[in-house]
């Protein structure tokens, strides 16, 4: 189909314009001796003249109307250039689009690749296609990363290593041979995601959808994945170092032995995860929900979880020295045995009914300021402490009583 030539329009206004040049020409040469026709007797010499000036009057009204045509019509000449580049350019781009699509399909992964960068780099030219390509992309990842392989390797990997084999040692050597890293074109696409243009997107963008997939050991380091949807996503030993993840759901996801130093993990949804040996130091996770995830051995080391939502969360070896845990809530805690917990913040933290009978590194200053009950158990040296404190303000009280 033929494209409308968008000069076509101006054409329309040539033909009324020329029409009244020629009008005021005609005008200019048999008007003014009508004007100066009055003129009879001592005025008869200046006849000339008048008739010379009144062609003048009306040669700069016609002038000034010439101008005032010429500026409209280069005007129009302007527009209609700038439409025929946006729609050229509109045509390229939907070109170039089509053609990197059916790129993805391809079965070399050079041509896949291909199609991935060329997607990001319309992606960045055309706002009004960004937000497409992102979940052409999230398909792409959701198609071809899937958990189909992840499930292959769990029924088809042996029970058992080794018959004297410790278990930490089954998941150490399981942690180096069993997980494989992402294929180059889910890398490649993951990566272009994390780094896309986020001027193109407001609040009413819709999430991510990355959810249920296999990217284990994939490298998402600064990645932008704000409130992303990642619920029951494979991430173990990912590199997720400053990553975003402000406001995602990671329910159910995998992160053991992830790099999320410094990862940004505010108000994020981590609702009974596994994050067992993963290295959170330094990470943010104010008001993150950890209800029952499990943090073994996990290490959050100057952490920031002021208001997180802990209760029932498996911290049996945890590190939480120097973390912030303001307001925190520790409450029903399945275990923590050596949980660490030296020079950690804790004013304000939620410990009632928590056993802390087998923690390590805690101080009676940090169970002063944090809040307890009768019902809070504390470890030996500290319990001591804390009933010899009792019995000497029990005593103090008796003493007045009975001097009485």
């Amino acid at each position: 189909m033929r494209q409308p030539n968008v000069n076509e329009g101006n054409r329309n206004y040539a033909v009324p314009i020329l029409s009244a040049v020629i009008l005021a020409v005609l005008l200019l040469i048999l008007l003014p001796p009508f004007m100066t026709a009055h003129v009879k007797t001592e005025a008869l010499r200046l006849h000339f003249l008048a008739e010379n000036e009144a062609r003048k009057t009306l040669a700069q009204i016609i002038g000034g109307f010439v101008i005032i045509a010429g500026a409209y019509l280069g005007f129009r000449r302007v527009q209609a250039a700038e439409k025929n580049v946006q729609v050229m350019q509109e045509g390229q781009i939907t070109e170039r689009f089509t053609r990197a699509v059916d790129q993805l399909g391809s079965d070399k992964i050079q041509i896949r690749l291909g199609g991935i960068y060329a997607l990001e780099r319309i992606a960045k030219d055309s706002e009004k296609d960004h937000w497409t390509i992102m979940e052409i992309l999230t398909a792409y990842i959701r198609e071809n990363a899937n958990l189909a392989n992840y499930v292959r390797e769990q029924v088809n990997q042996p029970r058992q290593l080794s018959i004297g084999l410790e278990k930490e040692e089954q998941v150490e050597d399981h942690k180096e041979n069993a997980f494989p890293k992402p294929s180059v074109d889910i890398q490649a696409a993951l990566t272009v995601i994390g780094r896309r243009k986020l001027a193109h997107e407001d609040e009413d963008t819709p999430r991510l959808d990355i959810r249920a997939t296999d990217l284990r050991g994939a490298n998402l380091e600064e990645a932008h994945l704000e409130q992303a949807r990642l619920e029951g996503t494979h991430l173990e030993r990912a590199a997720l170092e400053e990553a975003h993840l402000e406001g995602a759901r990671l329910k159910y996801s995998h992160l053991e032995g992830a790099d999320l130093t410094r990862a940004h993990l505010e108000e994020a949804d981590l609702f009974a995860a596994h994050l067992e040996g993963a290295d959170l130091s330094g990470a943010y996770l104010k008001q993150a929900q950890l209800q029952g995830a499990h943090l073994e051995r996990a290490d959050l080391l100057a952490a920031d979880l002021e208001g997180a939502d802990l209760s029932g969360a498996y911290l049996k070896g945890t590190s939480l020295q120097q973390a912030h845990l303001e307001y925190a809530c520790l409450m029903m805690m399945a275990n923590m045995e050596e949980t660490y917990f030296l020079n950690a913040h804790m004013d304000g933290t939620y410990l009632k009914g928590t056993d802390l009978k087998r923690a390590k590194g805690l101080r009676q200053e940090q169970i002063d300021s944090a809040n307890i009950d009768e019902n809070t158990e504390l470890p030996d040296y500290l319990a001591e402490r804390q009933e010899s404190e009792t019995d000497s303000r029990a005593a103090g009280k008796a003493a007045p009583e009975t001097n009485a």
